[in-house]
């Protein structure tokens, strides 16, 4: 008997960092294997979970929904299709934004024919999404940012410049948070 399939765990990834990716692979180069996101510092990352504020949804002609997200460190869209998604798609189909959401699901990566290396859209293609507290969002910022700062011991500039926005969240958060003696 062949073991059940168990996906792997999300990676707790900000936006910013998303935006780092430039490519993606397979194992072994085969064509039915789980694709993996190659992140700035090299690891390899399958899957993503992920918390924030969705800002807006659009529908399109073909079915689908795009939806636009954003945390402390920018923004970023995904978009989900009935046949493709149908467990985000029904979800979403029921959110009005702004709203709080977490997302699993892996990252999209498209260069255009014509692009240079930077011309790159990235997005998220979600698994499964729900509607969370601010709370939640409040400790994934938290363990977000404790595992991006582990991820990278020499901070890069783009992580460094950003960093700064999740610490102010997480602050101001707290103390809104907090319950007065």
């Amino acid at each position: 008997m062949s073991d059940p399939y168990i996906p792997q765990p999300g990676r707790r990834i900000s936006i910013i960092e998303m935006q780092q990716v430039r490519e993606t692979g397979k194992e072994n180069g085969e064509k039915t294997a789980p694709t993996y996101a190659i992140l700035p510092n090299g690891e390899r990352a399958y899957r993503f979970f992920w918390i924030g504020v969705l800002t807006g949804t659009k529908k399109d002609e073909h079915g689908s929904i795009a939806g636009f997200l954003s945390d402390p460190t920018g923004m970023i869209r995904m978009k989900v299709h009935p046949q493709y998604q149908q467990k985000a798609y029904a979800a979403l189909s029921l959110i009005e934004a702004p709203q709080f959401i977490a997302v699993s699901g892996k990252l999209n990566i498209y260069a255009p024919p014509d692009a240079k290396s930077d011309d790159l859209y990235i997005s998220l293609k979600p698994d499964d999404l729900a509607i969370v507290t601010k709370p939640d969002r409040l400790l994934w910022v938290k363990e977000t940012l404790q595992a991006t700062d582990g991820r990278y011991r020499d901070a890069p500039e783009w992580w460094t410049s950003e960093r700064g926005n999740m610490i102010t969240l997480v602050e101001e958060e707290t103390a809104r948070l907090a319950v007065p003696a």
